[in-house]
């Protein structure tokens, strides 16, 4: 019988705690929109940037990103890879763009080496 009760609290809690994760990320895509337009605007005033040649830029590949990201979950850090991929603005490695591997490797790097000192 008590089993019963806790199934019943568990089936009360359960719907709120959806509730709640889909409003925390429903805000959290809204800052990062907002944070978006807010850059792209002070991009427009600030003088633009000399781009290295494409032989000084290397753009990572799907595989990179994803061996960096793996080795990152396997350390315990799956949050955090969720995260960089939330402030990326997809759930999942497949809906990230080609043009945001190097930025979101980046964030990756950073957080690799933060964890190694």
């Amino acid at each position: 019988m008590a089993k019963s009760k806790q199934d019943d609290k568990v089936l009360i809690v359960y719907p709120k705690l959806v509730n709640a994760i889909n409003s925390f990320f429903e805000t959290v895509n809204a800052l990062i929109a907002e944070t978006q337009l807010e850059t792209s605007d002070s991009e427009a005033e600030m003088p633009k940037k000399v781009e290295p040649t494409v032989e000084e830029k290397h753009q990572p590949t799907l595989e990179e990103v994803r061996a960096v990201l793996a080795d990152l979950s396997r350390k315990g850090y799956t949050t955090n890879v969720r995260m960089m991929l939330v402030g990326c603005g997809v759930s999942k490695l497949s809906e990230v763009a080609p043009k945001d591997y190097a930025g979101l490797l980046a964030k990756a790097q950073e957080l690799s080496d933060a964890i190694k000192d």
